[in-house]
């Protein structure tokens, strides 16, 4: 009996050991890639949102003119 329990406790020592090194890995690895991908889809955003802008005041410009 105490045999099974030993075996079934290294069995979820080994499990956790496992979801562990996943956390790890992605803590290390897809996070730094997805802050990477936001922070220039964010660049983006504020140069088509510049360009945009940009545009207006060239219009209103020619409309007063």
């Amino acid at each position: 009996m105490d045999n099974n329990k030993d075996v079934e406790i290294e069995r979820l020592n080994g499990e956790i050991k496992l979801i562990h090194e996943k956390i790890t890995n992605i803590r290390d690895n897809h996070l730094f890639h997805i802050e990477r991908d936001i922070s220039r889809l964010n660049k983006l955003a504020w140069t088509i949102g510049v360009l945009v802008f940009t545009q207006l005041i060239f219009l209103l410009r020619d409309l007063v003119v």
